[in-house]
Parts: structure tokens; sequence; C-alpha cells
């Protein structure tokens, strides 16, 4: 854990509590009895009667009922040990759940260090004047050395203030639980979680790099401070919609969806071949005369292929 992440969840009360409650657990379970099955704590004290009998010819009086209270000695140990390492879980339970609850809490402390640490940064980027390295600032005396100084620890404290920032968005550990991927990893690879103004492939190369590998350098605090929009999200949430606003949607082609108005189509009279017969639903009445035929048989058959006369005359009945 970094220094700057323990000092974030000390800066939240909830978190401190559950911390402190979690090492007072541990420290129950170190300083617990030494346990002993029930079965060997009364063993031993009845082998212990026998030896005596065996050496003096003396048997004990009592030798039931301390096997019987070692026996129930060792069982309330074990029962002890088990409520103590239970009160650990329980503890560690409440200690994720802090975490998860108050994480803006830590990120907006981690936001306010950030701030802080840039504000140093900018003051000692002034008192160098344009000093580059360790040798120019001894150079150029007292007031440089110490600037360049603070320069290194800023520097060293902003790395990790980022690495504290991806710890808390990716969320705690779940007890007894394994390591899952997050939303935020491939953000993070790409880039983003530093400035919102700029998208991370506008970044120099040195400083995408640093930002990237979380090794911050001190060409990384200066880009921080000229972009002046470097900020620690409060959320991953809050990091998702940076992302979103400096990442254009490609939508692909526009494709005109709108309605069409078609044009009416002819109508065309039904097809009428000789063997048509007109509609007589009542027999009671005349039958209707004939329809005129417009329309003859041609050689091709319902399935769209030609047929010989021997095909028709096989289907005709």
């Amino acid at each position: 854990m970094s220094t700057e992440l323990t000092a974030a969840y000390a800066a939240v009360p909830e978190i401190a509590a559950a911390e402190t409650r979690l090492t007072e657990a541990k420290r129950l379970v170190t300083e617990a009895p030494e346990a002993v099955a029930p079965e060997a704590a009364r063993e031993a004290v009845i082998a212990e009667a026998v030896a005596a009998f065996v050496d003096s010819g003396t048997f004990p009086a009592d030798v039931g009922r301390r096997a019987e209270e070692a026996f129930r000695d060792a069982e309330a140990t074990g029962q002890e040990i088990v409520a103590r390492k239970r009160a650990v879980t329980g503890a560690e339970w409440a200690l994720y759940s802090a975490l998860t609850d108050h994480a803006g809490a830590v990120l907006s402390h981690l936001a306010g260090r950030l701030a802080d640490l840039l504000e140093s940064a900018r003051e000692a980027f002034a008192a160098l004047g344009g000093v580059n390295s360790a040798e120019d600032a001894i150079a150029a005396g007292d007031e440089a050395t110490s600037a360049w100084a603070t320069l290194r620890t800023v520097v060293r404290d902003v790395g990790s203030v980022r690495d504290a920032q991806w710890t808390v968005l990716r969320g705690p550990r779940a007890p007894g639980g394994g390591v899952s991927d997050w939303a935020g990893r491939q953000w993070r690879r790409k880039g983003f979680g530093h400035v919102k103004s700029q998208h991370p492939d506008e970044m120099p190369d040195d400083v995408r790099s640093a930002a990237v590998d979380g090794s911050a350098t001190l060409e990384y605090v200066r880009w921080l401070l000229d972009s002046g929009s470097a900020y620690v999200p409060l959320s991953l949430e809050e990091l998702a919609a940076d992302v979103a606003d400096l990442t254009p949607v490609d939508v692909g082609p526009v494709t005109d969806l709108s309605p069409m108005e078609l044009p009416p189509e002819k109508p065309r009279a039904g097809a009428v071949y000789p063997h048509s017969m007109a509609p007589h639903m009542d027999y009671a009445t005349p039958r209707p005369p004939e329809p005129t035929p417009n329309a003859t048989v041609n050689d091709v058959g319902v399935s769209g292929f030609s047929e010989s006369p021997a095909q028709r005359r096989k289907y005709s009945y």
C-alpha cells in the first residue's frame, strides 16, 4: 500500500476505525491460547494417573474428575480460537464495506493532495528558473538546490497519489475472493484519468508512457501543471463520463430511414382462362354466365419448369 493511500484511509474516520478493528482482531488470534485436542488432554490426565499407579501402587482418586475437566477446558479453548478467527472474518468484511461505501471520500482526499502537490511543484519550478538537472541546481545556489529537492519529493508523491487513485477506483478485494478484471483497466492502459481536457493520444510520448506505466517523472508533473485540468476522478462513473467526452463515437455511414411515398400501382384485371367458371354460391338460382376469357394457359407448370405433353397427360384428370 502506497504512503498516500495509507494517509487517505487514515483521513476517513469510518475506514480508520475499520482498520483498527481488523488489527485488534488479528491480535486476538495471535494471542490466543494454544489449542489441544480435547481427547488428547483427557488422555494425558489418564496416562499420568496410570504411570503414578505403576510407580507407587496408588491410583489417584480424582482422576475421572480431572480427566473430564481437562477435556472440557481443551474444548472451550478450541471454541474460543474459532470465535477469535471468526472475529477476523467479521472485521475483514466490515473493512470491505467501509472501503466500498467511502471510496468517494478517499478519492476526494487524494484530489486535494494532488492539488497541493502541484502547487508546490509550481513554486519549485518558479524558483528553479529553468534549471533542469541536479548539477545545474547545485551550481545555481541554495534556493535552486532546495527547489530541486522539493520537486523530487513532489514527483515521488504524485506517483503515489496516482497509484492510490487506481487502487481505490478498482475497488477492494472481497475477503477470500480472487482478483477480477474491472472496467477501468483498459482506460488506465490508454492513459485516461489524468487530465480532463486532453485525449491521451495528444500527450507527448514520454508523458504518455509515464502516465500509462504509473512511473511519475518530472516531465509528467510539468505536463500536469501546463494542462491546467489535472484531476483525480471521484468515482468510476466520473472516469467513464470523461472517457466518453474525450472519445468520439464512430456511428458509421448515415442511412436515410425517412418514409418514402411510392406511386400507386396501376390495377390490372385478373387472369380469366377458358376453363374458368363464374362463382355459383346459391344452387337454387340459375347458373351465372361464364366469364369472358382474357388469358390462355402456357406450357409452364406450377413449379416454374416446362412440362412435356406426356407430363401434362400424366397429371390430367
